[in-house]
């Protein structure tokens, strides 16, 4: 373990044999407390005093210090060197770092953290951390080790830098830890020994050689706001000692808190509520905030005591404590900045206009001009254009040329928003031109309303990244609107006319917001008089309502489903893949993406919603790859999946967001996983949400939505369904579900991948196709589908239970059908409605085996009895003894028929050869789960009642031990006929040749 902190170390650590590092140590929760070294060797010697104590955490300083504090022992009385960690003692440092998690709103693994991060840097092109470690907890510390020693000023410059990079590469990463100069962090080698965890802390990956820091300067040039901040500097008289030595900004006095929050939302909102919802680091930046104000600690109290766990004496400490720094000058920085607020979570800095001045918003009334924008890199310029080819011009037209002021256009070729400029050529007669009015592509444009008035919200890129905007209307249709797009990433050319034309186009997109934007962002959505059954339809997708009229504008989803469900790329790599799929007329594959044109037809059947589901125990046959291409039909086929770790709320909210679009969930593989998803199946397929109360008591409008949620599962969801229900069918009839069999597909599964990671960028544009035939063909896809549901009703003789089937085979077959009349599949109709049909015939033959019916001995009896038979002539061997444990040397037994009519040994029998002998049976539980499935029994409920009734032993054994024929490590089910329970067996026990 040394080796890899010794390697660490050397690495990581600035040492110049002048200046001190120190390495931590946190013990039982206690604060971190550390020992100053000069050298690698000497720090290496601490970190293993520190490891070898039971439950301890280490860490080092990343940054070396200008001394050390000299400390005596409170038991010894002896003194001793006590490391430092303050800015204002920094001295060096040498890398760049970053902390990406690997948890619910972060990573699912190790790996996937890692990939995201190489593929950012590549995609922008920066240089690959040099140094990798994996914290212990399932993290990742990523290293930048440079080749030269910073002091504090351009540590901090390269650092802000790599945040603003990240977040444009959508990096999901602690902003706090990468900005914190006297960060300290794990050390390779050692444990990380939080509760729960107690894992190792490791290496992952170490490059031997150091970036050049020039080459990382260069790298992330585009991203630094050193100009700006260096500007703020200058304007307010500020050198870096003053930043570094704790007197930042004070020479302007104390502050009234209430004029502050005049320009800065967050202090306005934090003074409006008292807190209330903010977490911890929120409130210790409020109550810093409240130490550089007149009346601090009152101020401290307004900041505070709306707070759920507010108390009078824990606030009055926290600000005798800062106001005791202030007064010392032991502040870091001193007056807290607008990114440090950022960095704890605070929403409102996202779109304050004032946060690119690098400020504090004890400082915003200070007014400081803002550097021209730097020309971004080559390759990035690239890659925005990249984007801009796989967006779709049309869409971009579609969107923004209704509501664009007269005489504006999106450039077909381009995307770029244009507009005619009149002026006066050299002869002196009036000529028009066609200008753009926007450096780059805006993709959409809508108003929504905020705390503070009307904002202006924009998508564009930035770095080459699809990136949201959001300006107060009142700024971009001001009087000086450049500044303030600027500093959300739109560019405003210069004039007169182009600020009167963004007037305008605002004054046209507040009249649509008003008048258009009241469906919902996804689905169906009535546009007259909702109270009138046969009012007019219209279909949201993407932005966009869809009806027999020109599309509209539609509400604006919430952000994470916009990263999920807006189109991407293009259509072919989709039509691509579908086409392998279906071209091998597998309809239980088929059937699943199908689903995808299927859901939408539900609100036509008159039910909420129904299940449609494919469970095999077996791999590789297709299952998550048919969902994944269903899923790519409208949003990007791995995330919008959902999973077990998504909780029932998210997944609720996130249905009745989408309306009409299907859900969908893959990879249920344990009992667990798949009792614990029955009961989302039934709030899904019952349409609609709980009823709740307001903050004000009031009742809220319930959340509904018509769709179809659609699995693949290792295990049929039915079975658990009857557990979860106590032997009811009430749950069962809301699922249609049928088992995956093996095939032999024409593509291999290698080539199978290819196609399926093209959707990763291309996905959406079916869903799109299919909206605008949905929106256009309302009123007769509606009379279809009902006319379908009578018909399919009265062929079938489906009772009123059976309804929900009649449902699921009704709209999917029709969603085939339009698919098939828009181009985009060719699904092999008859063979579809063939095999939904036998399928419905199975489904309704296994519903006369009540579940109750398998509490009952007699049926599980007659249920056993059929597979015992089915399986004696090809898979079952009879035998004079039974060898139950696989190890050692088995016993001689007598084997009573020819071997090689087996084809697969599933049953052993032991025959009663005496009087008074017992039979046994010995089952490979898979064997009979698979039996089972076919029969569509509900294999859990089986097993487990036939266990208890039968008296069976379930453990893991062997078969066939003794013959060529042997298994072992398999699942047993053993059934022993001396059991009275199992006497009806002992039939099968008996050698017809030999009667005793």
């Amino acid at each position: 373990m040394a080796e890899g902190a010794q390697l660490y170390l050397e690495r990581v650590l600035p040492l110049d044999g002048e200046h001190f590092v120190g390495v931590f140590n946190k013990e039982n929760g206690k604060g971190a407390f550390g020992y100053p070294g000069l050298t690698a060797d000497e720090a290496l010697k601490v970190v293993r005093r520190f490891r070898q104590r039971p439950g301890n955490n280490v860490y080092v300083s990343l940054a070396s210090q200008k001394g050390y504090d000299e400390r005596q022992s409170s038991k010894t009385g002896q003194a001793f060197k006590s490391a430092k960690r303050t800015l204002e003692t920094f001295a060096k440092s040498k890398c760049l770092y970053m902390d990406i998690d690997v948890k619910e709103k972060g990573y699912p693994s190790q790996e996937v953290a890692i990939a995201a991060l190489y593929e950012a840097v590549d995609n922008y092109q920066l240089p690959r951390p040099t140094v990798i470690v994996g914290s212990g907890s399932g993290g990742i510390h990523a290293y930048w080790v440079l080749d030269a020693l910073l002091d504090y000023m351009e540590w901090r410059s390269l650092s802000e830098a790599l945040i603003d990079w990240a977040d444009r590469a959508g990096i999901k990463f602690d902003r706090g830890v990468t900005i914190d100069g006297v960060r300290i962090l794990r050390v390779p080698g050692t444990m990380n020994n939080k509760p729960g965890v107690n894992k190792p802390v490791t290496i992952i990956y170490l490059e031997e050689q150091d970036i050049a820091l020039q080459d990382m300067h260069n790298a992330l040039a585009p991203y630094k706001r050193a100009g700006v901040a260096d500007r703020v500097r200058e304007a307010l008289g500020i050198g870096n000692a003053d930043v570094l030595g704790g007197n930042y900004f004070q020479a302007a006095g104390l502050r009234d808190i209430d004029k502050v929050a005049v320009e800065c939302p967050w202090i306005s909102n934090q003074l409006a509520t008292g807190g209330v919802g903010r977490d911890n680091p929120q409130w210790s930046q409020a109550v810093l905030v409240a130490s550089f104000c007149e009346n601090p600690e009152a101020t401290a109290h307004r900041l505070s005591n709306g707070h759920a766990q507010y108390t009078d004496t824990e606030t009055q400490a926290e600000i005798t404590r800062r106001l005791k720094e202030r007064d010392e000058g032991t502040h870091r920085v001193g007056f807290p900045s607008c990114h440090a607020i950022r960095d704890t979570g605070a929403d409102e800095c996202q779109t304050c206009p004032h946060f690119e001045l690098e400020t504090s918003p004890l400082k915003l009334g200070d007014t400081i001009a803002m550097p021209p924008e730097a020309p971004l890199p080559e390759a990035v310029r690239q890659a925005e254009e990249e984007v801009k080819r796989d967006y779709s011009l049309e869409t971009i037209a579609l969107k923004l040329n209704p509501f664009l002021p007269a005489g504006g256009r999106v450039n077909p070729q381009t995307g770029i928003v244009t507009a005619e400029r009149t002026s006066e050529n050299d002869d002196g007669d009036a000529e028009t031109k066609r200008i753009n009015v926007f450096k780059g592509v805006i993709f959409e444009a809508w108003i929504s309303r905020g705390t503070d008035g009307l904002i202006f919200n924009f998508m564009t890129t930035i770095g080459g990244k699809p990136t949201q905007g959001s300006v107060s209307v009142k700024e971009a249709g001001g009087s000086s609107p450049r500044g303030p797009l600027a500093g959300q990433g739109l560019f405003l050319s210069e004039g007169k006319d182009t600020e009167a034309f963004m007037r305008d186009w605002l004054h046209n997109l507040k009249t649509a917001a008003e008048t258009v934007i009241t469906g919902v962002p996804f689905g169906w959505h009535t546009m007259g008089d909702k109270d009138k059954a046969d009012a007019p339809l219209g279909f949201s997708y993407a932005g966009l309502q869809y009806s027999t009229k020109n599309p509209g504008l539609a509400p604006r989803p919430s952000e994470e489903l916009v990263k999920q469900y807006y189109p991407a790329g293009v259509i072919e790599p989709w039509k691509d893949a579908a086409a392998a799929i279906i071209a091998d007329n597998c309809q239980d594959r088929a059937v699943i993406i199908a689903s995808a044109f299927a859901a939408p037809l539900m609100r036509f059947t008159g039910e909420g919603g129904v299940a449609l589901g494919t469970f095999s125990p077996e791999s590789g046959l297709g299952k998550s790859t048919a969902l994944k291409i269903a899923q790519a039909v409208w949003g990007h086929p791995r995330r919008g999946l959902q999973g077990l770790d998504d909780t029932m709320n998210a997944t609720i909210q996130k249905a009745a967001e989408l309306n009409s679009l299907p859900v969908y969930y893959d990879e249920l593989k344990t009992h667990d996983e798949v009792t614990n998803f029955t009961s989302t199946l039934f709030r899904l397929t019952s349409g609609k949400g709980k009823a709740r109360l307001s903050a004000a008591a009031k009742q809220q409008e319930t959340p509904t939505w018509d769709t179809m949620l659609v699995y693949a599962s290792n295990d049929t969801i039915v079975a658990a369904l009857t557990e979860t229900t106590k032997g009811t069918v009430a749950g069962n009839v809301r699922v249609f579900e049928y088992q995956t069999r093996p095939f032999a597909p024409s593509i291999t599964p290698s080539a199978m991948a290819q196609k399926i990671s093209q959707l990763e960028t291309n996905y959406g544009r079916a869903g799109e196709v299919y909206a605008k035939f949905l929106g256009a063909n309302a009123a007769s896809v509606r009379a279809q589908v009902a006319e379908r549901m009578n018909s399919f009703a009265d062929k079938l003789g489906a009772t009123g239970e059976e309804r929900f089937w009649v449902s699921a085979m009704v709209i999917t077959l029709a969603g085939a059908a339009y698919a098939n009349q828009l181009g985009l599949t060719k699904f092999n109709l008859p063979s579809m409605r063939a095999f939904l049909t036998d399928e419905f015939d199975r489904m309704r033959a296994a519903r006369k085996i009540a579940a109750n019916d398998l509490m009952n001995i007699q049926s599980i009896i007659t249920i056993m009895s059929e597979f015992l038979a089915d399986m004696a002539s090809r898979r079952t061997i009879h035998t004079d003894q039974i060898n139950l444990k696989a190890r050692g040397r088995p016993k001689p037994l007598k084997l009573f028929e020819d071997p090689q009519r087996v084809d697969r040994l599933g049953v052993q029998i032991k025959y009663e050869t005496a009087p008074g002998d017992r039979g046994i049976i010995l089952i490979d539980e898979s064997e009979l789960e698979k039996w089972l499935g076919q029969k569509r029994i509900p294999i859990t409920v089986f097993l487990t009642s036939a266990g208890n009734l039968l008296r069976a032993d379930r453990s893991v054994g062997a078969l066939g031990t003794g013959t060529r024929l042997a298994i072992s490590n398999v699942r047993v089910f053993k059934i022993d006929t001396a059991e009275m329970s199992a006497e009806p067996f002992r039939k099968f026990c008996r050698d017809p040749e030999k009667p005793i």
